[in-house]
């Protein structure tokens, strides 16, 4: 054979033409997150699913139970005080039996006849149940026995713990050592504050009926040296001294019926609170109440043949000097007025109407 003849070996060929292949179309998976199911994968629904890792309630050691007790023991030991019980009773009584039938969670209608061995059988069972549950509750209601109790000899070392540390000895407002003590304990910081039971009332009631220009401005009220707002817990403290030392208060009685909620205080009382506002701007606000004083005077002398150079003479001596009995007339004529308007008392507006009329037809003849 030639050597021309002899077929040659490659090892591969290049060529210009490119392989196309063909994509698989996409598919737009809908996936849901809300719905739990074998389908989907581990990694979608897994974060639903959240451990409890918080306390939970267990027997004593000393307390022996059926492995069956402890069970249902166990399906309540994470579930607060409060809802203990109720499940208690939901569980023993309707979970598996009614009492008037039969057990409905197996689909076994109300009205069945069974034979009479197989209702002694299901009421030996049912009575069974519930005579776990009665145990079940019996150790629930000792262990809270004893949490309360070791809860309030916690509670009584932590209060004697703070009444040691006092932070103050006088009090900030008499500068004195009060004679009426009331502490105010804070956990936190292992620490109280004393006051005097008037000086930290009067506090609180000017927190409670702040205002500026007869607008309401209600403030929480605060701890007088630490500048923070008081807890429930120091609200309740707070309240029972002053009871205790005879410093009772409206404003204090009202915010604890509010149940020392400022929104609902506020809401439950604001035409008082209006009507406080109205006090306070006339009778501390001096500076700021003679322009309101002034500008009740200026519309109730209109049309009433007042002199303007008479008027502008009483005007200037209000600013410039106290007030004569003349103009607390009109203050308190002002202050009423305003009074009235808020209560809507249309009897007494007409008779402020008539006194103004008096006094503006006097004020040519004083000045």
């Amino acid at each position: 054979m030639a050597p021309s003849e002899i077929p040659q070996f490659h090892i591969g060929v290049k060529t210009k033409k490119k392989l196309k292949y063909k994509r698989k179309p996409k598919v737009n998976k809908q996936s849901n997150y809300n719905m739990v199911s074998p389908s989907l994968p581990f990694t979608k629904w897994r974060e639903h699913f959240k451990v409890y890792n918080g306390p939970r309630w267990f027997i004593p050691s000393g307390i022996k139970v059926s492995k069956s007790v402890r069970d249902k023991f166990d399906m309540l030991s994470a579930c607060p005080r409060e809802e203990v019980f109720m499940k208690i009773r939901n569980y023993s009584i309707y979970s598996m039996f009614n009492i008037q039938g039969f057990p409905n969670g197996f689909n076994i209608h109300a009205n069945w006849n069974p034979p009479p061995r197989i209702r002694s059988m299901l009421y030996s069972i049912r009575d069974k149940h519930k005579n776990e549950w009665l145990k079940v509750a019996y150790i629930y209601r000792k262990i809270f026995h004893f949490n309360n109790m070791f809860n309030r000899i916690i509670n009584s070392m932590k209060v004697k713990a703070c009444i040691k540390n006092v932070m103050n000895v006088d009090d900030p407002v008499t500068m004195e050592v009060p004679r009426k003590p009331v502490y105010v304990l804070n956990f936190k910081r292992r620490c109280s504050y004393v006051y005097d039971a008037n000086s930290l009332k009067r506090a609180m009631e000017n927190r409670l009926l702040n205002s500026n220009w007869m607008f309401l401005e209600v403030k929480e009220p605060v701890n007088i040296l630490s500048n923070e707002e008081f807890t429930l817990y120091q609200y309740v403290s707070i309240y029972m001294q002053l009871r205790e030392h005879r410093q009772f208060s409206y404003i204090l009685e009202r915010f604890r019926h509010a149940r020392f909620d400022i929104s609902v205080f506020e809401k439950y009382n604001k035409q008082y609170l209006k009507l406080m506002s109205i006090e306070h701007h006339f009778r501390d606000e001096v500076d700021i109440s003679r322009s309101t004083v002034i500008d009740f005077m200026k519309v109730m002398c209109v049309g009433r043949g007042v002199d303007d150079r008479k008027f502008a003479k009483c005007i200037g001596l209000y600013d410039y000097k106290n007030p004569d009995e003349y103009i607390k007339e009109w203050i308190f004529l002002t202050k009423k007025y305003y009074i009235a308007k808020e209560v809507s008392d249309l009897i007494v507006l007409d008779e402020i109407y008539e006194e103004t009329r008096i006094l503006a037809s006097r004020m040519n003849t004083i000045y």
